[in-house]
C-alpha cells in the first residue's frame, strides 16, 4: 500500500532524480518497500535503513539494508561521511527525536552531502507526533526545517546549510513537500 498518490509519487521521484547526483551512495531512511529513487538514476550504493524486514526485502532499489527504530535509537551504524545523500519519504512526523535523527544524518552525510525530508499532509494521526497534527502544511515545513537547525546547535555536529523547503505536489492530490539541506564542511 502506497501512502501517498501517484502524482505525489512521481512529484518525489522526479525532485530525486534532479537532485541526487548520478553514483551517488544513499541513504534512505525509514525505508520500506519503495524509496522513490528514479529506476534510471544510476547510484553507486543504496541502504535502507527501516523496521519491516519483509517490506525491506522486496524493495528493489536497495543493494542491502538494517532494520533499526530511529524512535528507541537514533544513532546509526554507520562510519561518519558515508553517504552522498540521504532520503527519509513520509516519516519525519512520526519520528520523536528528529533533531538527533537529524544530527546522526549530519554525521553519515559527507561534507556538502544533500540530505532531504519529504512529507505529505497524509499521515496516521495515531501515530504522528502531536504538534504535527496541530500544524497546517506551511507550519510543517517550518517545523522540520527547526529540525534541521537545532539538530546543528550540537558542538560535536557538522552544521547544516539553511534548510530550503518546496512544495512539489500538484493542486489536485495529495501534496508533497520537501525539506532539504546540506552539510557543511567543518
Amino acid at each position: 500500500m502506497h501512502h501517498i498518490d501517484e502524482k505525489a509519487r512521481a512529484a518525489l521521484t522526479k525532485h530525486y532524480s534532479s537532485s541526487i547526483a548520478p553514483d551517488s551512495r544513499v541513504l534512505d531512511l525509514a525505508s520500506s518497500w519503495v524509496s522513490h529513487l528514479p529506476e534510471e538514476l544510476s547510484l553507486s550504493h543504496v541502504t535502507g535503513l527501516g523496521m519491516n524486514e519483509a517490506e525491506l526485502k522486496e524493495n528493489p532499489r536497495l543493494d542491502d539494508f538494517l532494520m533499526q527504530d530511529l524512535n528507541k535509537d537514533p544513532i546509526m551504524p554507520f562510519e561518519d561521511d558515508t553517504f552522498d545523500a540521504v532520503t527519509c519519504a513520509v516519516s519525519i512526523d512520526y519520528m520523536v527525536r528528529p533533531r538527533e535523527v537529524l544530527a546522526e544524518v549530519s554525521r553519515v552525510l559527507k561534507p556538502g552531502g544533500l540530505s532531504m525530508m519529504a512529507f505529505s499532509n497524509r499521515c496516521f494521526p495515531s501515530k504522528v507526533i502531536s504538534m504535527w497534527l496541530q500544524a497546517d502544511d506551511s507550519q510543517r515545513m517550518q517545523m522540520v526545517g527547526m529540525f534541521y537547525h537545532f539538530a546543528s546547535q550540537d558542538p560535536s555536529v557538522r552544521l547544516f546549510e539553511p534548510p530550503q523547503a518546496f512544495s512539489v505536489g500538484k493542486k489536485r492530490g495529495d501534496p508533497m513537500y520537501i525539506v532539504q539541506s546540506r552539510s557543511l564542511a567543518q
